[in-house]
């Protein structure tokens, strides 16, 4: 159990490292295209200032709530019934 949390809060703590690099102006806005969507138009994601804010302040809470999920899933006394949504949970 503390493994897949401790992945968890690997992951947002990456992540809010990204969001705070753009959000500090080292790293130029960045612009993606995925093949999703309507075909041949695909789905336009783009990272600005305001965007890293947002995915910063999500990822701090991911980070928090995963370093506390690592000592709350010891007394957790079914495990399965939660950890398995946890990771989803956090990428939604």
């Amino acid at each position: 159990m503390p493994l897949i949390y401790g992945l968890c809060a690997t992951a947002a703590l990456i992540s809010l490292f990204a969001a705070l690099k753009h959000l500090l102006g080292a790293a130029p806005a960045e612009s993606m295209v995925l093949p999703l969507g309507i075909p041949w138009i695909g789905s336009h994601f783009r990272i600005d200032a305001l965007s890293a804010f947002f995915l910063a302040v999500v990822d701090l809470g991911a980070v928090t709530a995963s370093v506390f999920a690592i000592g709350y899933g010891r007394h957790e006394p079914a495990p399965l019934r939660v950890l398995p949504f946890y990771p989803a949970f956090l990428a939604a």
